[in-house]
Parts: structure tokens; sequence; C-alpha cells
């Protein structure tokens, strides 16, 4: 899902890390989505927030609008981050990026 993807990596950019989505909630404001026309996603880095003291699990939240900017859904998401989940994902991630910007997204991993 789109909100799932723009939410997972708000959090591991605000991390730094990999990681997964370990809880997702969709509130769907349109009986259905447009069938035609660009569709907008969207989060706010400043709306990233740790859920425990150890900053392991964060909320995440996006929503998509169309193109006139009507919003269709909002999602919240628990991000759980980690070098575990790190050590999985980023060499695929590492591979397909230029070496900049890999390393202004995940610093400790370069």
């Amino acid at each position: 899902m789109l909100l799932d993807e723009v939410a997972w990596w708000l959090g591991a950019l605000v991390m730094r890390e990999g990681g997964l989505t370990n809880r997702i909630q969709v509130t769907f404001h349109a009986a259905s989505l447009p069938a035609t026309g660009p569709l907008f996603a969207a989060g706010r880095f400043a709306d990233v927030t740790p859920v425990d003291r150890g900053r392991t699990f964060w909320r995440t939240a996006c929503a998509l609008f169309d193109e006139g900017g009507r919003p269709l859904a909002e999602a919240a998401i628990v991000f759980r981050g980690g070098p575990e989940w790190s050590a999985r994902q980023l060499p695929h991630f590492k591979a397909r990026a230029d070496a900049a910007t890999f390393a202004r997204m995940f610093p400790n991993y370069v």
C-alpha cells in the first residue's frame, strides 16, 4: 500500500535505520478512489514521534490526496526500526542509491 510505504520511509529516515511496519491503521475519506488523475501521498517528518523510551518504535502518519488536494485516506503507522533490520534491508538501498544520497539517509551504514 502506498501509505504504508510513505510512512515506512518517514520512520526509517528519522531513525536512520531500516525497519518494519508494526501496526497500521487506515481511514478512508472517500467511498472510492478516483480512477483517473494523479494522486499525491505525503507525510511530515515533524509529525514522527517516538512511542517508547528506547526510541525503537515510532508513530508516523501520512495521507493520500487527489489532484485537487482533497484527502482520500489517512494512515497512522507504528514503525519499528533497528540495526537488525538495517543489516537486511540497507544493502539493497545502498546498491541502488548514489553514495552521497545514501550517506545522508543512513550515515551509520556508509
